[in-house]
């Protein structure tokens, strides 16, 4: 009877990728975690793995994701139908090859491979062959930075391809790159028919998981450890992680580390001043930039201006305020512009504009000795950066941001859609610290504070 049960589970476990799972690979997982908790969610995964090519997938950390994808390939081996070859993609090189080894690691503690011959003796590559056959499985593990067009295996599984999200967040430039990498790189590296997973923690709404939303051929899914259906709260993963002990990890944890690495929330979002909901709130696709030369208006203009020049650009804001909303009419970036090639645009667009107020930073007194000369215009107020009035710059942006009224949202300050704009105001933190990057250093975020700054505390006046 034993031996018809273990025949019956054998053929089970070859047919569905959950039978497997749960009847073959789980005995690796019993030895080494010292038990096996089943649950419909690792039912509902294996399935989507087994019926789809492409799967994108964000859910939480602890809720079986690597082992399932570990799972994937061995099964695919143990239905003896065909030799395959695998490249098993993480963040480092060294997290992927820790991954081939926990792979190959279960295999020696599962009875059913016993007799599976070792091709290889390194303990983190897999090439091995069925026994009395010329079925090979191989597995290489790849840092996802180091992938390149050239190799075709027959699928590619990317585990947490954009960083552990407790570690430091990546910047959107680094972002932009890996969802390149992945766009150009990866896609293409799978024979045809092949297959592409790509599970793990999303950084950005703007990220490759996000951008394989767009995908047709992607199965995209988004499972948080807690979730409410019908006005009840539920687990994913009640056996093992109850309603209490989720909250007990929680309040452990703190929330935003919480909502990071249990609730799918981009680590960018949960880290950064402002949400990229927020700010997407206030950009206003259909405005338009002004051409200076031919614009008039009876409303007072304000700006702010962030200077740079070489590793950082300089940004130019400019908003007219209309009954009380500053709306956005110029976004400039001025990229490795000489400080007095700066000055005559600024001079110039004020001859033409006549701002109330143009604040300025002047840290590092770039433009000092021209103010001293009286080169700039009567309406450029200096601000030097401090902690106290960088925290009341950016509470003024905030209070605009988030403005309510009758207890419903209202900003009091619209964008124009300038991705740039908006991608190095969202790059700047809770701690106002921003990520250097090809593209600025948050400058962005500082231009569009002085002018709020401008609006509310400015005394200059243009005379033309």
């Amino acid at each position: 009877m034993r031996s018809l049960k273990k025949l019956l589970k054998r053929n089970l476990a070859k047919s569905e990728f959950r039978n497997f799972f749960n009847f073959i690979w789980s005995q690796a997982v019993e030895k080494s975690e010292g038990r096996f908790i089943p649950s419909e969610h690792i039912d509902r995964w294996c399935d989507e793995l087994q019926h789809h090519t492409h799967t994108s997938k964000e859910s939480a950390r602890k809720f079986a994701k690597s082992e399932i994808l570990h799972a994937f390939g061995p099964w695919l081996f143990f239905k003896k139908k065909t030799s395959l070859e695998l490249f098993y993609f993480s963040y480092k090189q060294d997290l992927a090859a820790y991954h081939v080894r926990k792979i190959k690691e279960a295999m020696l503690e599962i009875p059913e491979f016993a007799g599976v011959e070792w091709l290889s003796p390194a303990d983190s590559v897999i090439h091995c062959r069925w026994p009395d056959t010329k079925i090979t499985l191989r597995i290489t593990p790849v840092g996802f930075k180091g992938a390149k067009r050239g190799p075709h295996p027959h699928g590619v599984i990317c585990d947490d391809i954009l960083k552990d999200p407790t570690q430091r967040k990546l910047n959107l430039e680094e972002l932009n790159e890996m969802a390149r990498v992945f766009r150009e790189e990866v896609l293409s590296m799978p024979k045809e028919g092949g297959f592409c997973h790509c599970w793990g923690t999303s950084q950005d709404p703007t990220d490759l998981f996000n951008e394989n939303k767009t995908r047709k051929n992607f199965y995209c899914t988004r499972e948080p450890a807690r979730f409410t259906r019908e006005g009840k709260l539920f687990s994913l993963w009640p056996d093992m992680f109850s309603l209490e002990r989720l909250e007990e990890i929680e309040d452990e944890v703190k929330p935003k580390a919480f909502n990071k690495e249990y609730m799918c929330a981009p680590v960018r979002g949960e880290e950064g001043y402002f949400s990229h909901a927020e700010i997407e709130d206030i950009i206003d696709r259909d405005l338009q930039e002004i051409n200076p030369d031919d614009y008039s208006t009876q409303d007072e203009i304000y700006g702010g201006f962030d200077i740079g020049k070489k590793r950082h650009p300089s940004h130019l804001a400019l908003f007219v305020n209309r009954a009380g909303t500053l709306v956005q009419i110029i976004s400039k970036w001025l990229d490795g512009w000489d400080y007095s090639d700066q000055i005559e645009y600024l001079v110039t667009l004020c001859s033409k504009l006549s701002p109330a107020c143009l604040k300025y930073d002047n840290t590092r007194s770039e433009f000092e000795s021209y103010a001293e000369k009286g080169d700039l215009p009567d309406c450029m107020e200096p601000v030097v950066f401090g902690a106290r009035n960088k925290n009341e710059m950016a509470a003024l942006l905030e209070s605009r941001i988030r403005a309510k009224e009758n207890k419903k949202p209202k900003p009091t300050i619209i964008l124009l859609n300038d991705q740039r704009q908006k991608n190095q105001i969202l790059s700047v933190d809770n701690d106002l610290h921003s990520p250097e990057s090809p593209d600025g250093h948050g400058d962005s975020f500082w231009s569009c504070s002085l002018a709020c700054e401008a609006a509310e505390n400015g005394s200059g006046s243009y005379v033309n």
